[in-house]
């Protein structure tokens, strides 16, 4: 299983799944316009998309 680097916890899959959509439920959907790659959201939805394709398993 992957592990969560901030807390060094092992985390499923389906853990991962499920924080991804609360996270992306928080989401407040600036649109394209005024999204930016600097918003704590998105780093951490794109962060938790690498967790779980990581090789770490």
């Amino acid at each position: 299983m992957p592990i969560w680097k901030y807390a060094s916890k092992e985390v499923s899959e389906e853990e991962i799944d499920r924080t991804i959509n609360a996270a992306a439920q928080a989401c407040f959907k600036c649109g394209k316009i005024n999204h930016t790659d600097e918003c704590s959201i998105f780093q951490l939805i794109e962060e938790l998309k690498a967790l779980k394709d990581s090789k770490e398993r």
